[in-house]
């Protein structure tokens, strides 16, 4: 017990003490209680004194050595893939402010540290040195997507908060970022990634060809027009749709298929938002990083049910 809740504990007890001892207390006989309170503090410190105190954790280890690192398969890790990386609020969002400020933007922003191996494993796939400073893949289709950095891949998954095993489906999923991510970070997780331009799925392909074979056994790639799946994507739990990739004849029709999806249905539109959804709540909308410079905007929604 420390010193504030003694001094709490007795100024309860002379407030709700007698009458008597209120009127010897208006009288200023406060000689009493000060010595009762001097006699106190010294026990504490005794104590205090007495009991050792433990070493207190380098700071350095508090940051880099988590409780427990786990692998994409669902086991634990051993020591050396326990090693975590260290990315800064700067790789999940631009802001034009120093960086020790914050602004509307980014305020309340929480940053994904994960697994130094599982960020090489697809540093390796995705051929991307760096998270922020590097130019984004040519996009041989006629319209322009632009891609998120790991960290800010990483910072969406935290955010959609999903389960292990769960299975998402990205519809314009470009060149398998988002689906090589989501296989390496979600434990178990199986990831579906469709995309209509050929040049583009052959480039996923190759990536995925890089992965380790049981991470490449939980990402399946289809090239294929999106509104031919319609009826396959109440699989999903969660849903990214790239949205600057679709066509604005296509938009209402996705939108619709969108809201047949299974009740507690997570959805993700990057770069647009969806034409008001069919059953969809809005949940929340944010800036992530793009590869190069900029962010995007991010809609996130839900089907609600569950």
């Amino acid at each position: 017990m420390d010193e504030e809740q003694l001094c709490l504990r007795l100024h309860k007890r002379l407030r709700i003490g007698s009458p008597t001892a209120a009127r010897q207390l208006a009288n200023g006989h406060y000689s009493q209680a000060n010595s009762f309170l001097q006699q106190l503090h010294a026990e504490h410190l005794a104590r205090r004194q007495q009991t050792p105190r433990p070493a207190d954790p380098s700071p350095d280890a508090t940051m880099t050595m988590p409780a427990q690192a786990w692998t994409a398969g669902g086991n634990a890790a051993d020591t050396d893939f326990a090693a975590m990386t260290h990315f800064v609020l700067s790789d999940v969002v631009q802001c034009s402010h120093a960086a020790q400020g914050r602004c509307l933007q980014c305020t309340g922003r929480l940053v994904q540290n994960v697994p130094l191996q599982v960020y090489t494993d697809w540093c390796a796939a995705c051929s991307s040195p760096a998270s922020s400073s590097i130019a984004p893949p040519p996009r041989p289709c006629a319209t322009s997507v632009r891609e998120l950095t790991f960290p800010a891949t990483a910072a969406l998954i935290a955010c959609l908060s999903p389960e292990p095993g769960e299975r998402l489906l990205h519809l314009s999923s470009g060149v398998a970022r988002v689906a090589v991510a989501w296989a390496l970070l979600v434990p178990r997780g199986l990831a579906c990634g469709i995309e209509s331009c050929a040049a583009l799925h052959e480039a996923a392909a190759a990536a995925v060809e890089r992965l380790d074979t049981e991470v490449q056994n939980r990402v399946l790639l289809y090239n294929s027009n999106l509104l031919d799946s319609q009826n396959d994507w109440h699989q999903a739990s969660t849903i990214l749709v790239s949205g600057e990739a679709l066509e604005d004849s296509h938009v209402a029709r996705v939108t619709a298929g969108l809201g047949r999806t299974q009740p507690g249905t997570r959805i993700a539109s990057i770069g647009r938002p969806l034409d008001t959804p069919h059953g969809l709540q809005l949940v929340r909308q944010v800036l992530y990083r793009t590869v190069g410079s900029g962010n995007a905007p991010v809609f996130i929604y839900r089907k609600p049910g569950i």
